[in-house]
């Protein structure tokens, strides 16, 4: 399915686009809420400044995927797979990422306040800069995200530190 077809057929009311192939589509700017793409395969796929509020993104495949000031909004991503994924400046408010992967991805900016992070898995080449986690749900992790200047659920802004083999240290 290319972007034309897709926005055609979502104009014209349809919202169910489940186990769609929509791999490297560009959908930068297009407003697509409430969208459902449960099981879609959406690697390499750009939804820069895109409107994904309330969409449904469960076990998503969203490899390499582009959501620079995404609006997911109150999303459902459970069990998503966000490998390698460049999240900046995004809006994950209230949404659901329950047992989500967010393995090597690098999360900028973003505002996951009142999100369900419970049992992520995130590894540790991830890494969580700027990002405001207050009144998340914030347990049963999967490895741990580097934290740069991170409000965390209560409130506490942490800086994670490295230690190198010198003894000097760095910060993500």
């Amino acid at each position: 399915m290319d972007v034309e077809e897709l926005l055609q057929r979502y104009a014209a009311g349809e919202r169910d686009f489940s186990r769609a192939n929509l791999s490297n589509i560009d959908l930068s700017g297009a407003d697509l809420r409430e969208i459902n793409l449960t099981s879609a395969v959406l690697e390499g796929a750009k939804f820069d400044r895109a409107n994904l509020s309330r969409a449904i993104l469960r076990q998503a495949k969203m490899t390499g995927v582009s959501l620079f000031r995404t609006n997911l909004e109150e999303a459902d991503l459970r069990g998503a797979k966000l490998f390698d994924a460049g999240l900046t400046e995004t809006n994950l408010r209230s949404a659901n990422l329950e047992e989500a992967s967010l393995v090597e991805t690098t999360l900028r900016d973003v505002n996951l306040e009142g999100a369900n992070l419970k049992g992520t898995s995130w590894g540790d080449t991830s890494i969580l800069i700027n990002a405001n986690l207050r009144g998340a749900i914030w347990e049963d992790i999967d490895g741990y995200p580097l934290r740069r200047d991170t409000i965390m659920p209560n409130g506490e802004i942490v800086t994670d530190e490295i230690e190198l083999p010198d003894g000097s240290k760095i910060f993500p």
